[in-house]
């Protein structure tokens, strides 16, 4: 009898590995190949696909079908740098920052979505459904900061704006956290991203942050609507003084006199905060001016 039980709990034993095995052998070596990437993989005709857009210009924008023309299974990668482009000339083509891996079973059909940012500032937002094709960007700047934003927490409206600052050259003042609509982003990640884009690409990196409003119109145009100005003012007084502010168009005309002057005691460096609320103010170049007394002693510039 005790032998019997013996022998009863080794072949379970037995039997519980073999089945431990099979499922560790089916779950792990179904996708055993080697990653290609989802380019090499349509010029082989190991695959077909079928871009369209989600209606959207940013974030979850492009529907991606793709079939497995084979019966093996197979991994594809969807590198950072792919770029959609749209069959319709008028509409945005949509760039991917990040890349990701699809798992395919032989001769599956799979939809899935790919997340992607419009690489015009100008250009319709893509209508639901419309249609693309696939290439790689050849935008060195795009290329570069698929590197940069790399291992970053940055929500989608801050990848966007990333992507408008390197394929257009807008303006940095844009990538702030006040634009981060999702509040998702790590700020820190946001201001050394900032910093990065600055200096790979050559691209000023504004003492002021804009806040903006981004809208797509009945007409599916990306619309921009400046909201606030803000930075860091600082200056160096040579002596006690009232200090004044005044912000100017390129007209010379006054269009801001908000800040109340303050008496400044003795001769100091000092750093204070500037914002400006800027909702309906004319696009173009402004000027904060400041003086000391009735000497000016800063003239600094920001744009909307």
């Amino acid at each position: 009898m005790e032998t019997g039980s013996v022998i009863r709990r080794a072949v379970d034993f037995i039997l519980l590995t073999i089945v431990a095995v099979l499922i560790t052998f089916l779950t792990t070596s179904f996708f055993t190949e080697e990653e290609i990437s989802i380019h090499d993989a349509v010029n082989k005709k190991l695959i077909q696909i079928e871009a369209s857009s989600t209606g959207s210009h940013s974030g979850e924008a492009i529907k991606l079908l793709i079939k497995n023309l084979s019966n093996k299974s197979c991994k594809i990668n969807i590198p950072a740098g792919t770029m959609f482009v749209a069959d319709i000339n008028e509409e945005q083509n949509i760039f991917v920052p990040n890349s990701s891996v699809v798992l395919l079973k032989g001769n599956e059909n799979k939809n899935l979505i790919v997340e992607g940012y419009c690489s015009e500032s100008s250009d319709q937002s893509p209508a639901p459904n419309s249609t693309f094709k696939l290439t790689f960007t050849d935008n060195k700047n795009l290329i570069k900061l698929t590197q940069l934003m790399k291992d970053k927490k940055l929500s989608p409206s801050i990848k966007q704006e990333a992507v408008w600052c390197a394929a257009n050259g807008d303006g940095l003042s844009n990538l702030n956290l006040d634009n981060d609509v999702q509040t998702a982003s790590n700020g820190e990640d946001i201001r050394s991203l900032r910093e990065a884009i600055a200096s790979e690409m050559n691209i000023p990196n504004n003492w002021y942050n804009t806040q903006r409003r981004t809208e797509v119109n009945e007409n599916r145009e990306i619309v921009y609507t400046p909201v606030e100005v803000r930075g860091k003012i600082s200056i160096y007084v040579n002596k006690a003084c009232d200090v004044s502010q005044k912000v100017m168009n390129e007209k010379g005309e006054v269009v801001d006199n908000g800040l109340t002057p303050f008496h400044v005691p003795r001769a100091l460096n000092m750093t204070y905060e500037f914002s400006l609320k800027v909702s309906g103010w004319e696009k173009g170049k402004y000027f904060v001016i400041v003086n000391a007394g009735e000497k000016e002693i800063l003239k600094q510039e920001f744009e909307i």
